[in-house]
């Protein structure tokens, strides 16, 4: 076993030196992100999605998938900037990015900013998002995304004059986010410019275990120790843990997603695999984020405990709020455009993902369905409105993306 580890290291050593793949887009500088600024009392909340990260690099990567993005400043939060993601066009999350610093309990790391933030912006769920160090050559590569089922402290312990005995806590993500985890790969490309001439494929560990804690390990003696402690887990990160503290006594979804850097046992790691990862990670929770009806259901923080105060009611009127008339206003949307339906199909070996959806036309046909079509490999869509059935509303999109596809070369109708 140990042969073959060296034998992965020093295969893994060479690749390093090569440099990552060149990636689809190009990341932004810091000095590119002017964008529309807007007072706090204007921006609309809650939000459905607080992204955080603790370095520029996984902000800017995640800012890339950002769409209609502006910033606003709050004293207790800082500088905060909102956008939408989400494929579908009738459709959107609503989203929040921050910054913080690296280490889950620093004055300013993920502990102390992330309740501030929860309480603040009342997301549905909280992506932390960046990079970490593998523990394992044979098991992991670099650019690899974790997707962490399975979160382990590894700070605290128990050390005596003849052993070390681990008394740290290990949880899997929170409940509903978890059940996400396992489909984080599928559709998922990875956003590189010239796929077919990478031989090696990123992947996505969608069950692994990740370590956090307060140190960045660079050592080849610390990262046997943690490897012989915890043989199950594959990468070790910083923040993790204070995104876990905080949730947890939040009672908010969260979920910790990075991509690998380097390797645990040295500190050659470069800024060029460091922006790779993080745009792999950033990539990944875009893949997620890409069906926003998934998260619709789902709470904002706080929700279930919004009625519960226990102070005696004010008998004098309250006008609405700006917010609550906004609020108001998007139930009645929603409760009239009605709700999306999902299935997937396999045609000439391709995924095609289904959407269906009824919606209010006027006073005379009530309700219509639209049907909406993508090939997930291409990201080829097309769209069919009005119809009286659902049925209908999909197989005419259907027949129009088929007839895409075809006439550009994809594949071939007269095969059906």
């Amino acid at each position: 076993m140990a042969v073959c580890e060296s034998r992965e290291k020093n295969t893994v050593q060479e690749r390093a030196e090569k440099g990552p793949p060149e990636l689809q887009f190009t990341v932004k500088k810091v000095s590119d992100l002017k964008v529309p600024s807007k007072r706090w009392k204007e921006v609309e909340l809650p939000i459905d999605i607080l992204l955080l990260t603790v370095d520029k690099y996984g902000f800017l990567c995640c800012f890339h998938y950002l769409r209609g993005v502006f910033r606003s400043f709050n004293l207790a939060l800082g500088y905060v900037y909102f956008g939408e993601m989400g494929e579908i066009d009738s459709e959107t999350l609503q989203i929040a990015l921050m910054q913080c610093c690296e280490g889950g309990g620093q004055p300013v790391g993920a502990g102390v900013t992330l309740p501030k933030a929860v309480e603040m912006l009342r997301p549905k769920v909280v992506f932390c998002v960046g990079s970490c160090a593998a523990l394992h050559y044979d098991k992991t590569r670099l650019g690899d995304v974790v997707a962490a089922a399975k979160l382990t402290t590894y700070a605290q312990r128990w050390v005596t004059a003849n052993k070390v005995i681990p008394c740290g806590f290990s949880v899997p993500a929170s409940k509903s986010i978890l059940q996400l985890i396992p489909c984080a790969a599928f559709g998922w490309k990875p956003p590189l410019k010239n796929p077919e001439l990478e031989h090696e494929e990123v992947k996505v560990h969608s069950n692994g275990e990740i370590l956090s804690g307060p140190e960045e390990i660079a050592s080849v003696s610390r990262r046997n120790e943690l490897v012989q402690l915890y043989p199950n887990a594959i990468a070790v990160e910083m923040d993790g843990d204070g995104v876990f503290a905080a949730s947890h006594d939040l009672k908010t979804e969260w979920i910790v997603i990075k991509g690998i850097s380097r390797y645990a046992d040295c500190s050659d790691g470069c800024d060029d695999w460091l922006v790779f990862a993080n745009a792999m990670a950033a990539s990944v929770v875009n893949n997620i984020l890409s069906e926003p009806y998934v998260f619709e259901e789902w709470p904002h923080y706080n929700d279930s405990r919004r009625n519960s105060s226990k102070e005696p009611a004010d008998d004098k009127p309250v006008p609405p709020t700006h917010e609550k008339v906004n609020s108001m206003l998007g139930s009645l949307v929603r409760g009239v455009v009605g709700k999306y339906g999902t299935r997937k199909i396999n045609y000439q070996g391709r995924v095609i993902s289904c959407f269906l959806r009824y919606r209010f036309h006027n006073l005379v046909d009530l309700f219509v369905y639209d049907g909406i079509v993508r090939d997930n490999e291409s990201g080829m869509e097309e769209k069919s409105k009005n119809h009286k059935t659902g049925e209908e509303a999909i197989e005419h999109a259907l027949r129009k993306l088929k007839q895409r596809l075809h006439d550009e070369g994809v594949v071939n109708v007269d095969n059906e």
